[in-house]
């Protein structure tokens, strides 16, 4: 208010004046590059003025910067919106603070160096088994391609084996895309898990050093009962559709500590949402990885609740962890990983490029590939995701923030990878 109000008016006007001034872009003819460069560049201290470094609330005549210079560490309102959207690039100088002074109960931003330094080795005696079997139960006839997102994915993270448990209806077209892929094919009712197909998953998931459960199954009840009889769930008897309307219906679920490390995404979540406490099913440190969406589901919210779990996201997620007792990534931009311990972790990415099908899929192969190559759970959640957080930047940079495909995403994790080596 007062003369700060009228100076970021004046700012503002003038910032639009000399913007305007710029010479017009020619069609086909390439501009020299002092021409096309914002004039002036726009620098905040910290951030922009009128902007709330807590919440990420900001004043309407908070101006948009081109880059944001802040010290020692970022701050809450750097990774929160509207504030986020107006920082520009942000960058954190050292300027030699001790780390001791840092708040032990705040929310850590992953960097390069970081992830670099979780990242499994890999030894030049290495084989094929050095680097984990992965077993991904996914794929209906709706989506088969979240199957070969996810396991593409694993395997361009580092898994040095990875087996499709999908139902025999989509064998063929999924085979004839991927050449590396192992397959345990399993029973399907008009191109959908059925829960027969428990007895072959339990049988095998022992050989296996991680599993990843839901990309593409759908919400069909054939494949919801699937997952809910996996983890012993027990529920009134449906009535089956097809060809299997006479199958047996007895099963016994596997022990849960039979299990391998588990991640669960997508039509997984959805299913197990529409169970009472369904977390107590689940092997300890399960790996959660939902969008907001899912999210909401898992917790009941509904209508204006639903609304409101964006703006408490990082709240969300460190105290879902802690009451179920697993790892939950909460996607989105700013992506955070929280753990039943209470470690909080935010991802330094918020890039419209990722907004596209398919990219959760990948997510959720990168989490499982790093799982499966032995890293502990909370750090496998957090390498997966930046690594998927960074390839996301490295397409929007070759392809633009439109038009990027999921496939785009995973053909880029090597590349990130290398980059947090490098680091």
């Amino acid at each position: 208010e007062g003369d700060m109000a009228a100076l970021l008016r004046l700012i503002a006007a003038e910032v639009h004046k000399r913007r305007e001034r710029r010479p017009p872009a020619l069609s086909g003819l390439a501009m020299p590059a002092a021409a096309n460069a914002k004039a002036p560049l726009l620098v905040g201290i910290d951030g922009p003025t009128g902007m709330n470094y807590d919440t990420g609330e900001v004043d309407p005549l908070t101006l948009q910067l081109d880059l944001s210079v802040t010290f020692a560490y970022p701050k809450l309102g750097h990774l929160r919106f509207p504030a986020a959207s107006l920082c520009g690039e942000l960058l954190v100088a050292d300027i030699g603070t001790d780390p001791k002074l840092a708040s032990k109960a705040a929310p850590q931003v992953a960097d390069a160096a970081m992830i670099g330094a979780l990242l499994p080795a890999r030894p030049l005696d290495a084989h094929k088994g050095t680097f984990g079997k992965v077993m991904i139960v996914a794929g209906s006839v709706y989506y088969s391609g979240a199957a070969v997102l996810a396991a593409q994915a694993a395997y361009r993270a580092g898994s040095g084996l990875v087996t499709l448990a999908l139902p025999k209806a989509i064998y063929q077209s999924v085979a004839a895309r991927m050449s590396e892929t192992t397959y345990l094919i399993l029973p399907d009712d008009m191109g959908v898990i059925t829960p027969d197909a428990i007895r072959l998953v339990a049988d095998k998931a022992t050989n296996y050093q991680a599993m990843l459960l839901g990309p593409g199954l759908s919400s069909e009840k054939e494949a919801v009962e699937f997952v809910h009889r996996l983890f012993g769930v027990e529920l009134p008897s449906r009535k089956r559709i097809g060809f299997q309307a006479n199958a047996d219906r007895e099963f016994d679920p596997p022990d849960r500590s039979s299990l391998p490390p588990l991640v669960v995404d997508a039509d997984g979540l959805n299913a197990l949402a529409q169970v009472e406490q369904w977390w107590l099913h689940l092997p300890p440190q399960t790996i959660l990885t939902p969008h907001p969406g899912e999210m909401a589901r898992l917790i009941k919210l509904e209508g204006k609740d639903k609304k409101q779990l964006e703006a408490k996201r990082w709240n969300v997620a460190q105290r879902q962890a802690s009451e179920w007792g697993h790892i939950v990534i909460l996607k989105g931009a700013f992506t955070v990983i929280a753990s039943p311990e209470g470690k909080l972790v935010v991802l330094p990415f918020a890039n419209p490029a990722l907004a596209t099908a398919g990219s959760g899929d990948v997510l959720a192969g990168a989490v499982v590939g790093l799982l499966g190559q032995g890293l502990a759970p909370f750090e496998a959640a957090v390498c997966g995701a930046y690594l998927h957080g960074l390839a996301g930047e490295l397409a929007r940079q070759a392809i633009g923030p439109a038009g990027v495909l999921a496939s785009d995403v995973l053909m880029r994790l090597p590349q990130a990878i290398q980059r947090v080596r490098a680091a």
